[in-house]
């Protein structure tokens, strides 16, 4: 597998794989031109986010991972895309309770709980791609392990992050990276990583 920078990477194609293996999420009933669009926003802030993207040895993309060091001008920056298709958050809202439960718990519960902690730094995406089962955990772990280097090089000692409660499958695998379960909601974990805690180096 061949590592790049995630400001390597064409928004298109994190877009795509994010639609592929996420097209149930929040995020991914709002179309592949809204998934598009946010990771073009996110590659054009380099002060604000950092990751990781892999590559297969058919240069294919077989997963990436983002996160930013501070969640609050990161909120700034991508909550008015979700607002300009607000006609789509509705619509999906009014025909899926699992999605107005997203919606609820995103807008007035995660970010209460996040001042609690007073992290900055977010585990913003970790994506790969489920379909080859025989990269999925090599490509899990790489990611990882990049991750994790990073946030010591940038001095980060924790992290925090959510990912949907339907994955408790994947808790093992977050405990391994040095996280732990901080709270419980209807639809998201909210997870906190620490950094020095990781068995993944």
């Amino acid at each position: 597998m061949t590592k790049v920078d995630i400001f390597e990477v064409e928004a298109a194609d994190l877009a795509r794989l994010h639609f592929d293996i996420l097209n149930w999420s929040f995020t991914g009933k709002l179309g592949i031109a809204f998934v598009e669009n946010l990771y073009k926003t996110i590659l054009s802030h380099k002060d604000l986010f950092f990751g990781v993207a892999l590559y297969d040895r058919n240069n294919r993309l077989a997963g990436f991972s983002i996160a930013t060091n501070d969640y609050n001008k990161t909120r700034k920056i991508i909550t008015p895309l979700y607002k300009k298709v607000i006609h789509k958050v509705v619509l999906n809202a009014l025909t899926n309770f699992s999605f107005f439960l997203i919606m609820l718990e995103s807008r007035f519960v995660i970010p209460s709980i996040y001042e609690k902690y007073g992290i900055r730094a977010e585990w913003l995406v970790f994506i790969t791609d489920i379909r080859d089962k025989s990269m999925y955990l090599p490509a899990s772990i790489s990611l990882c392990k990049h991750m994790i280097r990073e946030f010591k090089k940038r001095n980060i000692e924790t992290v925090i992050g959510q990912f949907y409660s339907n994955q408790d499958k994947l808790i093992g695998f977050y405990q391994m990276v040095g996280g732990r379960i901080v709270n419980k909601l209807l639809v998201n974990h909210l997870i906190v990583y620490d950094v020095g805690k990781s068995k993944i180096t």
